[in-house]
């Protein structure tokens, strides 16, 4: 029988479920980079005697997604330069906590988020800028495989003569775990949904010099989750178009619920 996720966003008052999912998408497409680290740190955990693991945390790990961390909205996704930025969003860890029981792991998540406004953001200088955009919360089992996605959206309102501005997302993970002593390898990822523009911006200036810049495919429609590569969830993740529309409040912008 397959488990439910509760995610409950504190901020907004929002009760949502996320089905929990025995599936074979693989959480390696999320980012080679990360991807490899995580892998390492799993292969690390397995070998530490137990004096060792005593001195790491026994909590899921919580990852900000390299290639997805930040987000940059330009008029024209061919035309990247600073006068064509709309808008710049970053999101970091802000602070977590989790509690441990026998077979769930609460984990309380808050993330910060900052917003920058571009020459684009406003025709006027009396003008109001708000903007939303979309970003997703994933958790993946022991195994690395994704067990649930929830995709979210950040909404910010800017005054005249603001060009920068913070908010705090308040976010609770109920994890099924098989025993408090592997709660430690389970992992809770988060980042925005991208364009494939974007997410090729994006890598490109967090490559190193004279370092290739991997492409992107062209957009998936559809995928059996079974057969996803590493590479896909990423691009899975990038296949919808960042737009900024006005909402009345921080709401789901889709729902991800893996067969």
């Amino acid at each position: 029988m397959k488990a439910l996720i509760p995610y409950i966003r504190l901020c907004s008052g929002l009760f949502l479920l996320v089905i929990l999912a025995g599936c074979g998408e693989t959480v390696g497409g999320v980012v080679d980079d990360v991807n490899r680290n995580l892998e390492l740190g799993r292969a690390e955990a397995r070998g530490q005697k137990g004096s060792e693991r005593l001195l790491a945390s026994p909590c899921p790990e919580i990852q900000i997604v390299r290639d997805l961390g930040t987000l940059h909205d330009f008029t024209d996704d061919q035309r990247t330069f600073y006068e064509n930025l709309i808008a710049e969003m970053s999101i970091r860890k802000r602070q977590s906590t989790c509690d441990l029981a026998t077979s769930s792991a609460t984990v309380d998540l808050a993330l910060l988020f900052t917003g920058t406004l571009g020459p684009k953001a406003r025709q006027q200088k009396t003008d109001k800028p708000f903007l939303t955009y979309p970003f997703f919360v994933a958790v993946t089992g022991p195994n690395g495989k994704i067990m649930a996605k929830e995709v979210f959206a950040v909404s910010m309102n800017f005054e005249p003569g603001e060009t920068t501005r913070t908010h705090t997302e308040y976010l609770r993970q109920i994890i099924p775990i098989k025993s408090k002593e592997t709660a430690f390898q389970y992992q809770v990822l988060v980042g925005f949904q991208l364009s494939p523009e974007q997410l090729a911006y994006n890598r490109a200036a967090l490559a190193p010099k004279g370092v290739p810049v991997p492409g992107h495919k062209p957009k998936i429609t559809y995928v059996p989750v079974e057969q996803m590569t590493e590479n896909q969830l990423i691009e899975q993740a990038a296949s919808q178009k960042s737009v900024p529309q006005p909402v009345s409040a921080p709401i789901p912008v889709t729902r991800e619920i893996l067969p």
